[in-house]
């Protein structure tokens, strides 16, 4: 396969995940990113990512577990996925943390559970599709750097 066609099939695949609503245009721009930075930047993001989210995830995990838990811990835990879903253009992460947040401002343990809940989710959503890019974008790195 040529190193276009697995570039457009790259794209494809970032435009289906725009139109399900998984990420927003700073995806995109994050892939733009490699061109100007490194041909593996967008590569390593993508795993980087997902493991800070389920770093983060555990966390709050082990937050909730507690009998008397701690809701400015899990704020903290809360503003640093949500900043980072929102750097990487994970739109659906972000709004799930953003229902995390305010379980957090009502105090709702219950609330706080069902939130990292649709975090889970959001995050297994993720992380199929992004570890198929991840490999496409691999192949692709390949090809190029054994064209003359």
């Amino acid at each position: 396969m040529e190193s276009e066609e697995l570039n457009q099939q790259l794209l494809d695949l970032i435009k289906g995940l725009e139109q399900e609503g998984l990420v927003d245009d700073k995806f995109r721009l994050c892939h733009s990113l490699k061109e100007v930075s490194s041909p593996f930047f967008f590569a390593e993001l993508i795993p980087t990512f997902l493991t800070d989210v389920r770093t983060v995830v555990r966390d709050m995990t082990i937050t909730l577990d507690q009998s008397i838990m701690d809701y400015y811990v899990m704020y903290e835990y809360c503003i640093k996925l949500r900043g980072s879903a929102t750097c990487i253009g994970a739109c659906r992460m972000k709004i799930a943390c953003s229902n995390l947040r305010q379980a957090i401002d009502n105090k709702s343990k219950d609330g706080c559970l069902l939130a990292l809940n649709d975090i889970k989710n959001e995050y297994c959503s993720l992380q199929s599709k992004w570890d198929t890019i991840v490999q496409l974008e691999k192949t692709i790195v390949s090809y190029e750097s054994k064209r003359p």
